[in-house]
């Protein structure tokens, strides 16, 4: 068991890497190590049905593992429409509270890649159910962090930036933070405080990733030429 549970840690490192990678400038590269992921896993299952070993304890447990990780492998690769169909039967079927609390997450990722951002919403409100000690370190954060994504694009402002700001305070350093709490101040209105919230994440956001950096940069600057075009607009027309 310890060696096929070595095998399944190789895979997840696989997806976890290609989910490091930008969706948009780094595609094929996140397909190639999906991939690898998938073929790991296919070769594994082949393995216990081509030797009729699928009514062993190590073959059941390892498809209890293996399940939410095809969610995962699914929102890796982009597929969000089989992501949410896997994870809802998933659902459907059972499984346990902390396990629970990771499909939740993961089936909400996959309506965000649909666009379904009132689904994801509602599923990630579940999580409010789950009893406190069965969160990982990180689930607090990712929750509050894609809530403030669904509030967003839902365009409920106050909800937005509430989550986001809750969700800095937990990690300041935390990758895409202060992305969507920028966004909502600015599309509320409130374009000093977008300012004031991406001049933090130039300083704080991932400092170790130069990547990331650029990105924190770019909509930096993005909201510093809007300031920009207004104070020009407002000269003009003093004119």
């Amino acid at each position: 068991q310890d060696l096929f549970q070595d095998i399944y840690n190789t895979a997840v490192l696989l997806v976890q890497s290609a989910n490091r990678l930008n969706r948009d400038t780094h595609h094929q590269e996140r397909l190639i190590l999906c991939q690898r992921a998938r073929r790991i896993m296919d070769n594994v299952n082949d393995y216990f049905i081509d030797n009729d070993l699928t009514n062993t304890q190590i073959y059941l447990n390892l498809t209890n593992i293996t399940s939410i990780f095809s969610v995962e492998l699914c929102y890796a690769e982009g597929n969000g429409a089989e992501g949410v169909e896997l994870g809802n039967q998933l659902l459907e079927k059972g499984v346990t509270e902390i396990n629970l609390m990771t499909l939740y997450i993961l089936i909400a990722k996959c309506y965000i890649l649909n666009q379904n951002f009132n689904e994801a919403a509602t599923i990630l409100k579940k999580t409010f159910d789950v009893p406190s000690l069965q969160y990982d370190a990180k689930s607090p954060q990712m929750i509050l962090l894609l809530l403030c994504r669904c509030f967003y694009e839902l365009k409920d402002y106050k909800r937005a930036i509430l989550a986001g700001e809750q969700s800095v305070e937990l990690n300041r350093h935390y990758e895409g933070v202060y992305e969507y709490l920028a966004l909502s101040y600015r599309d509320s209105g409130d374009l000093e405080s977008a300012i004031k919230v991406m001049k933090k994440a130039l300083v704080y956001e991932t400092p170790w990733d130069e990547e990331n950096k650029e990105r924190v940069k770019l909509l930096h600057d993005e909201l510093m030429s809007i300031t920009q075009l207004n104070t020009s607009s407002s000269e003009n027309l003093s004119k």
